[in-house]
C-alpha cells in the first residue's frame, strides 16, 4: 500500500500536471494495482497556495508486467470548477519495452464532450549498437478540453460569472473554440560514428487549427503544417573528460516564416562541482509574404555551480546583437543581459 498526500506530480491517470491533494494505491495481487485520488489542480501563476476553486477525483488501476515486457493503466477521472463539469475523461496507458525496443501509447477520451482529447504514440527501436530509430505520433486538444478554457480571453475570471452573460450551453460551446486541436508527426534517428562522436537526424510536420470567433474573441488562423528539420552532432571528452559539445543544424518552414538557425553548446565539468557551459547562436529568419529578413547573434556564457545536492546556484550573462530588414530600412540593435539565480529541487 502506498499514501502520499500534499503537493505532488503522478503521470498518467489523467493527472494534468501537479496537485494538492490526497493519492492511496493497494495491490491487489501480483499484477494488480488499484488507486484514488482527489486534491485541486495547482495554478502555475499561484503556486504557493491551495486554489480550491477547482476539485478533481479519480480512480485507475495498473496491469502488469506481463511477459516482463507489458504494462498497462486503465483510468477515469472528473474535475469540478464553480460548480460547473470541468472535465471527465476516461482512458488508458500502454507500455512496452525489450531491450531492442520499446512503445508507449496514451489515449484520453472525455466522455463529457464526446471528444478524444488526446492521442500519443512513442516508439524506439536499436537497429544495431550504434543506430536507433524512434517516431512520436502526437494529437491533442492544446489546451487540454476543459470548460474552464470558455475563459480565455474573457474579461471575468471564474465560470460563476461568465453565467452572467451566457448560459450553460454557450459556455461549453465557448471552451471548445477556445481549444483548437494540434497535430504532430516526428520521426528520427541516431548514429554513433565514433566512440565519442554521435550524429542524430529529426524531421517533424506539425500543424494547428484555426479557431472561430465567438463570445467576444477574435478568431485565430490555422498555421498550417510547419516543417522542422534538425540535423546534430554530439561529442563528448574533447576538451576534458565528462565534457559534451552540441553542434546543431535546424531548419524550418511554415506558410509565413523560413528559419535557419546555427548553435553551439558546450559543458564542461571542472573542479569542487562548477560547470562552465559557453553557447553560440545564430538565427536567421524570412517573412515569405513580405521578405522581411532578421539576423540574430547571441554567444552567452553559463555558469553552475553545485555545492550540495539539491541546490544549484547559476548565472549567465551574453549579448543579442540582432539586425533586421523590412526592404526599406535596415536596423541594427544591440542588447546584454545577465541573471543570477538559485535552483531548489524538493
Amino acid at each position: 500500500m502506498l499514501g502520499r498526500l500534499g503537493r505532488q506530480r503522478q503521470s498518467g491517470s489523467g493527472l494534468l500536471g501537479r496537485f494538492d491533494g490526497a493519492l492511496l494505491s493497494v495491490p491487489v495481487s501480483d499484477r494488480v494495482t488499484v488507486s484514488g485520488v482527489l486534491g485541486h489542480p495547482v495554478d502555475l501563476s499561484e503556486k504557493t497556495t491551495v486554489q480550491t476553486e477547482k476539485a478533481f477525483f479519480g480512480l485507475s488501476a495498473n496491469f502488469g508486467p506481463y511477459a516482463e515486457r507489458w504494462n498497462f493503466n486503465l483510468f477515469a477521472i472528473e474535475q469540478r470548477a464553480d460548480d460547473f463539469l470541468d472535465r471527465q475523461a476516461v482512458g488508458g496507458e500502454a507500455r512496452y519495452s525489450s531491450p531492442r525496443h520499446s512503445a508507449f501509447a496514451l489515449v484520453d477520451y472525455d466522455t463529457s464532450y464526446e471528444e478524444l482529447n488526446s492521442f500519443l504514440f512513442l516508439g524506439n527501436w536499436t537497429l544495431s549498437e550504434k543506430q536507433t530509430l524512434y517516431l512520436n505520433l502526437d494529437y491533442r486538444f492544446s489546451p487540454v478540453l476543459t470548460t474552464s478554457n470558455a475563459l480565455v480571453s474573457q474579461p471575468v475570471s471564474s465560470l460563476e460569472e461568465l453565467t452572467l452573460s451566457f448560459s450553460e450551453e454557450e459556455i461549453r460551446a465557448l471552451a471548445l473554440d477556445r481549444s483548437p486541436r494540434t497535430r504532430l508527426v516526428s520521426l528520427g534517428g541516431s548514429r554513433q560514428l565514433t566512440e565519442d562522436l554521435q550524429i542524430s537526424l529529426d524531421v517533424s510536420a506539425s500543424e494547428t487549427e484555426a479557431t472561430p470567433a465567438s463570445g467576444g474573441v477574435a478568431a485565430t488562423e490555422a498555421t498550417g503544417v510547419e516543417y522542422l528539420y534538425t540535423l546534430q552532432f554530439i561529442g563528448t571528452n574533447y576538451l576534458r573528460d565528462s565534457d559534451t559539445t552540441i553542434l546543431s543544424l535546424r531548419l524550418g518552414e511554415s506558410a509565413t516564416t523560413r528559419q535557419a538557425a546555427l548553435s553551439f553548446d558546450s559543458r564542461w565539468p571542472l573542479l569542487g562541482g562548477w560547470r562552465v557551459n559557453p553557447r553560440l547562436l545564430f538565427d536567421y529568419r524570412e517573412q515569405i509574404a513580405t521578405l522581411e529578413t532578421s539576423l540574430r547573434v547571441r554567444p552567452a556564457l553559463r555558469v553552475e555551480y553545485q555545492g550540495w545536492r539539491k541546490v544549484e546556484l547559476q548565472t549567465e550573462l551574453g549579448v543579442d546583437w540582432l539586425a533586421e530588414d523590412d526592404g526599406l530600412v535596415e536596423e541594427r540593435t544591440t542588447g546584454y543581459f545577465f541573471s543570477l539565480g538559485y535552483r531548489w529541487d524538493f
